[in-house]
């Protein structure tokens, strides 16, 4: 049977009730999850009249290899299932918003007796009021400064039930109105923090009107530099809202949502409306991919930008109302606890603001393009001055560069950052520890990290080429042997790459117990099992590409030993060297023997200095990190009441141990298996005055 009979007998199979799919590709990757009301029905659309279909749906169809569905009561369950394992997932067909994580909250601590007001891009299950998600970190900084700057409130995370610490900087300059010392009443706190949380909730006039009657009180009473701190606080409430645009009379809510699309990109927008007045709008670019069906990327936007929403609004005006309005309608009320209408507006205001939404998104999208555009002309001349310096024949799109950490010698580790088109590219940096040099030996760490992920390069070239010959054979084996059904879920250099081991393929143990078919290479065995795996997916795929040009943190004496592992490995690739001055600072490039003045071209020196300071950044920070693991053991193990298990739950809870430093009891105590007496000895451990001084751990 081909591949498109097998799926067609699989559908058969498939019930008509509701449920949640999962598209996989020939390696066992998730790269597509939906929902339907009947499943049968939607999951076999997908293979009918392929060429009906938009072309991001013909390029899914055509790699799909097999599917799964999972069974749920009600359509609404299916709804909540898809959104969680799109989350989980990622998978490519599906539109992605940025992890929640990523995005920037207003957090209001309303469960500490005197609540602080601070960033933060994690969502906890705690009783802290969120606003957001925000796509501009630097618009949250600036609203909390702002309202720190009205609202005298804590921004330490003291422990304040003791007040036997010495007040701050702030108590003294009466930025804070010192509940660490018993001079401020808890209702009093509360009063400014209800004023806060209405204020971030949209409504926002009470705040200037009453400053504004201050500001005037105190200028009649003479109170001169009272009222020019008042008249401060008045202009960055107007700064903040500078943005606002009067939409209605009345007391509206409502986020107005329109799109503007070109060639390339598409622009979704949004207004938010509090109060009768936009108090914010947030902007997401996407790829020119989605533009082959722009309604189902409103759609699958909606819902995925309400799932991780803190505040809704009362009514949610569309372009067009989705397919399943109804469903999404009640799905919001289920999240937002109250009833939240949908419309797609024919005529009248709304119609007006949603055009305004629609001129701002092309607005937006045209800067967003002339932007990019520019960077990319800025990027072709860089890299054309870097090729004709070194005289280069061919482009360099991607550069490596690489750099050593070590302090003395000890916990010696390497860096690898990369740049695509003039760009970072963070999801291919890694990071390696030295494992066989010991003592401060640069040219050898150096040798030993360039080493280890070239020869992994040219395993996970030569798996691919094995997984090409391994489908192959699946095939072949499928039609003598229908049991195997082509299930070829692992393939690597030897067996023991199927076990997970230096993992050129990750498959699990059962598929690497039942690797029993050798391909055409040898070498090469395949494994076979109930189920796929996820072998071989790109994911795994680390180390296969090679880049243009490598460089190196370091001169002719750096250059020349990575050029022994490149004789070594058989590679013929262009290696510089990033030479610095007498005062640490980037200076030349060192190049088959010769040294080459960079600091006569701005630009040119501009971009490679900015690699250097990067790759040896990244290398710190992970110098950095194995350090204050070593640390952590010790500084924690040093704490009466905490065992090796509470110190693992305190680690995965902050990550790192700054985090717990600065976490207060109830923090602490939050942590699972944490009581809190045990809390309050972690606080005053850190807080203590005679913290013992601990060694580093070697």
């Amino acid at each position: 049977m081909t591949r498109m009979e097998t799926i067609k007998a699989q559908v058969k199979k498939v019930p008509e009730t509701p449920g949640v799919y999962l598209m996989k590709d020939k390696w066992g990757n998730v790269i597509y999850v939906g929902k339907a009301k009947r499943l049968k029905q939607r999951v076999s659309s997908y293979f009918r009249a392929l060429n009906s279909h938009a072309p991001k749906v013909r390029s899914m169809v055509a790699v799909v290899e097999e599917f799964e569905y999972i069974l749920t009561d009600s359509e609404m369950e299916a709804l909540i299932l898809e959104q969680t394992l799109i989350k989980q997932y990622k998978p490519k067909f599906n539109i992605l918003l940025r992890d929640d994580k990523q995005y920037p909250y207003i957090k209001v601590t309303v469960d500490e007796p005197f609540p602080r007001l601070i960033m933060t891009r994690q969502l906890s299950r705690d009783k802290a009021r969120y606003f957001g998600p925000y796509t501009s970190a630097e618009a949250v900084r600036r609203t909390i400064e702002a309202l720190q700057e009205i609202y005298p409130i804590r921004k330490c995370n003291r422990r304040l039930e003791k007040m036997d610490e010495r007040p701050c900087l702030n108590f003294h300059i009466r930025k804070c109105l010192g509940p660490c010392q018993g001079t401020v009443h808890q209702a009093e706190y509360r009063a400014m923090i209800e004023e806060i949380l209405k204020f971030l909730g949209g409504k926002t006039d009470f705040l200037k009107e009453k400053l504004t009657a201050e500001m005037k009180t105190a200028a009649a009473a003479l109170e001169f530099e009272k009222a020019a701190a008042l008249r401060n606080q008045v202009m960055a409430i107007d700064q903040l809202m500078e943005r606002q645009k009067v939409v209605y009379e009345s007391d509206v809510s409502q986020d107005v949502i329109g799109s503007f699309a070109t060639e390339n990109r598409i622009c979704i927008m949004i207004f938010t409306v509090r109060g009768g007045k936009m108090i914010g709008k947030e902007e997401y670019v996407f790829e020119e991919e989605y533009l082959q069906d722009p309604d189902a990327l409103l759609d699958d936007f909606i819902l995925q930008y309400y799932a991780n929403v803190t505040e809704f609004p009362k009514e949610i005006v569309v372009e067009r109302l989705p397919e399943d309005f109804e469903l999404l309608e009640a799905f919001l009320a289920k999240k937002a606890s109250f009833k939240i209408k949908l419309t797609a507006p024919q005529r009248g205001d709304k119609i007006k603001l949603l055009d305004l939404v629609r001129e701002n998104a092309r607005e937006y999208l045209e800067k967003f393009e002339e932007r990019i555009l520019r960077e990319r002309e800025k990027s072709d001349q860089i890299e054309t001055a870097l090729r004709e310096m070194l005289g280069l024949k061919g482009r360099i799109r991607r550069i490596e560069a690489y750099d050593i950490s070590n302090i003395y010698g000890v916990l010696s580790v390497g860096s690898m950052v990369v740049y695509e088109d003039g760009k970072k590219k963070p999801r291919d940096y890694r990071r390696f520890k030295v494992k066989t040099i010991e003592g401060a030996n640069d040219y050898g760490s150096m040798q030993e990290i360039l080493f280890r992920r070239f020869r992994r390069g040219l395993e996970e070239q030569a798996a691919f080429d094995a997984l090409v010959e391994a489908q192959d054979a699946g095939e072949a084996l499928a039609a003598e042997d229908d049991t195997w059904e082509g299930s070829v879920v692992g393939v690597g250099l030897d067996r023991s790459a199927l076990t997970g081991e230096e993992d050129v393929f990750e498959v699990g143990e059962e598929a690497a117990a039942a690797a029993i078919v050798a391909a055409e290479s040898p070498a090469t065995y395949i494994g076979k099992a109930g189920r796929r795996w996820g072998a071989g997916s790109s994911a795994n795929a680390k180390f296969s590409q090679f880049p243009d040009l490598i460089l190196i943190d370091g001169g002719k004496g750096h250059v020349s030993a990575v050029l022994e592992v490149m004789n070594a490995l058989g590679l013929e690739l262009e290696i510089a060297g990033l030479v610095k001055d007498d005062y640490h600072r980037t200076d030349q490039l060192y190049y088959r023997g010769q040294f080459y003045a960079i600091r006569t071209q701005p630009e040119l020196y501009r971009f490679l200095a900015g690699i250097q300071e990067e790759v040896h950044r990244f290398a710190l920070e992970y110098h950095k990190t194995l350090r204050s693991k070593n640390m952590t053991q010790s500084l924690l193990d040093e704490i009466e009441g905490v065992g090796e298990k509470r110190r693992l739950k305190l680690m995965q809870y902050f990550k790192s141990i700054d985090k717990i430093r600065e976490a207060s009891v109830e923090e602490l105590a939050k942590v699972d298996g944490m009581n809190r007496r045990t809390a309050e000895k972690v606080y005053d451990y850190f807080h203590g005055t005679s913290e013992p001084q601990v060694t580093e751990e070697n």
